[in-house]
């Protein structure tokens, strides 16, 4: 545009000078030239006229290309905000993976430990698994070795209990009083002197029935029966109300035995202190029965039981 100015301006100036120059001048010749200038003016002057327009449309273009790059302007802002937060969104997304690659590491660490635990602990099932395979086949072994030794126990508990039947009054073993022998006769095979005493008065008991023996021989036995089981219980600890229990059990047995020839009588706890027992002086109540009362075949007192 400065440019057509600058022409426009010259032709201006141009045409002033030939005005200037032929102002007195009006031959044909001069009003030709005149005439040519005019036209030369005239076609500069729609030649400017052109350039105007020119002009014209490229200031609109001008003005048009500002208002878009004051648009580009105000995008750019916007885009540099966008930028700017999708800067810190990267910068916060590489803090992110920075962390998840830091706890990705830890984590790949963690799983070698693992497998290294893993492969620890297959080793140990495995040796495990043979050792138990190993145990199973001693366990079975001792099994079968176990049972060869019951299956001798038993045998040999048979065989004694045999031979110790031929010892004890018949039938005792299989009564309700047989646990309570076998026990004295474990105890006695212990060295125990009470046990010991129960034994040898059943055996004294046993050798009153055998034909040829005397019939007080079997008073005298249970006599020492009973006061063998009285030194065994009450050496146990037992309280009154058990060894009076205990006793009862006894009599009902050897009452039971067919001609016994005598009478075996265990008074009750609380009554009054019977004739035929020896008491303490000033007791007039039962609180423990010592020993049971042995009777005859006629009734009569063999032995006094004792109380107290």
């Amino acid at each position: 545009m400065a440019r057509a100015l600058d022409e426009l301006k010259k032709l201006n100036e141009q045409h002033r000078s030939l005005q200037s120059e032929n102002l007195s001048l009006f031959s044909g010749v001069k009003d030709k030239k005149i005439s040519d200038l005019e036209k030369s003016l005239d076609a500069s002057a729609a030649l400017v006229a052109k350039r105007d327009e020119e002009i014209v449309i490229k200031n609109k273009k001008l003005d048009d290309s500002i208002i878009e790059l004051d648009a580009l302007k105000k995008s750019e802002g916007s885009l540099l905000v966008e930028l700017t937060n999708s800067q810190g969104l990267l910068s916060e997304a590489k803090a992110s993976l920075c962390s998840e690659q830091s706890t990705h590491n830890l984590l790949k660490v963690a799983y070698k430990s693992l497998q290294e635990s893993e492969r620890s602990l297959m080793t140990k099932q495995a040796e495990l698994e043979a050792t138990i395979t190993e145990r199973n086949g001693q366990l079975e072994a001792n099994q079968q070795t176990i049972t060869c030794l019951r299956d001798e126990i038993e045998t040999f508990r048979a065989n004694v209990s045999r031979r110790l039947s031929q010892f004890m009054p018949t039938g005792i073993l299989e009564s309700k009083i047989g646990p309570q022998v076998a026990s004295f006769e474990d105890e006695a095979a212990a060295g125990d002197a009470s046990a010991l005493g129960v034994i040898a008065g059943l055996s004294q008991l046993r050798a009153a029935f055998v034909q040829g023996a005397e019939p007080d021989d079997r008073k005298a036995a249970v006599k020492s029966v009973g006061a063998a089981l009285y030194a065994a219980w009450s050496g146990k600890s037992l309280d009154a109300k058990s060894i009076h229990a205990n006793f009862l059990q006894w009599q009902g047995f050897l009452n039971s035995l067919p001609s016994a020839g005598y009478q075996l009588v265990v008074p009750d706890l609380g009554q009054s202190v019977p004739t035929g027992v020896t008491a303490p002086a000033g007791v007039t109540k039962v609180t423990e029965v010592q020993l049971w009362i042995i009777k005859a075949a006629d009734g009569g007192i063999y032995a006094r039981g004792v109380v107290r």
